[in-house]
């Protein structure tokens, strides 16, 4: 019998596609063979869009068994945030989340975390997870946020013959005590990137078809195609999650309003009118000992 090729690696499917300068326009040209069809009936087009990087969290996830065990999430961007709502669909005991960011732990929280913590507010993380899990390390820890800090983290966080999952990606090498920290702990590692095509985009739909995992709260911006200039603003100052871009100014009406911004009392989402929210500067992170975390 041939074996099977990767899924992920079908003879004559790219496995990126190529550089275009018109990611953001109405109409993309791409190659047939990563079209994917979609049933409006079952899928709000808003939420459809979310399938590509929720397929991230899918893979990361489909080789975990989560039920009943205690889980941490290093870096809440959209990835961590997806990978904290399947954890939790999928009947974890315990999900930790870590990032830097209040809006992004208020998130993690909406999505089923049962403890979050800002990394700066702690000098030692490990110490902090362990405290909160009776004396223990955790069972499965999920690396999403590509953080050096995280990293080395992540291998102190988990419990001996427990599993580190990785999937953010460092901006430089990591230097990681082999012995201490992996194969004296015992340790199963995974590193994985991307999704299967398209068996993960199956499992995809069907969690999101069946409501099975709501992405909904992570949709934090909605609006037209020309405001994109404003909704990358509220990105960068790290006041967005996941925004949909509607053309032809369609914009479906969010709970109150259609933009979100974040109140300073807790920084929970809000939806005010109008549609484009003032620029708000990037927050400056202060030099001190705590860790510092980018997310995914």
């Amino acid at each position: 019998m041939t074996p099977r090729p990767s899924a992920r690696l079908l003879p004559g499917l790219p496995a990126r596609l190529p550089r275009s300068p018109t990611r953001y326009a109405e109409y993309v040209a791409v190659p047939e063979t990563v079209l994917w069809q979609n049933d409006r009936t079952k899928l709000p087009p808003e939420v459809a869009t979310l399938q590509e990087p929720f397929g991230n969290a899918v893979f990361a996830t489909s080789a975990q068994d989560l039920a009943g065990r205690t889980v941490a999430v290093l870096g809440c961007g959209p990835i961590g945030l997806f990978t904290i709502g399947i954890a939790r669909a999928s009947g974890a005991a315990t999900v930790y989340a870590a990032d830097q960011t209040p809006f992004r732990l208020q998130l993690a929280r909406t999505m089923g975390a049962s403890l979050t913590l800002n990394v700066r507010e702690v000098a030692d993380v490990p110490a902090w997870f362990r405290s909160q899990n009776q004396g223990h390390g955790v069972d499965i820890v999920f690396e999403m946020s590509g953080a050096p800090r995280a990293i080395t983290d992540a291998f102190k966080i988990v419990r001996n013959g427990g599993r580190v999952i990785l999937f953010g990606i460092p901006s430089r090498p990591v230097e990681i005590d082999v012995a201490e920290a992996l194969i004296f702990k015992n340790l199963n590692v995974l590193a994985v990137n991307g999704r299967k095509i398209f068996e993960t985009w199956y499992k995809t739909r069907w969690m999101l078809e069946s409501g099975v995992v709501d992405l909904r709260p992570l949709i934090t911006h909605r609006c037209g195609l020309e405001d994109i200039h404003a909704a990358l603003e509220q990105i960068q100052a790290g006041l967005a999650c996941k925004i949909v871009l509607f053309p032809h100014g369609d914009v479906p009406r969010a709970p109150g309003g259609t933009i979100a911004t974040v109140v300073e009392s807790g920084g929970t989402p809000v939806f005010p009118d109008p549609i484009a929210a003032p620029p708000v500067a990037a927050p400056v992170v202060p030099e001190t000992g705590a860790p510092k975390w980018s997310h995914r």
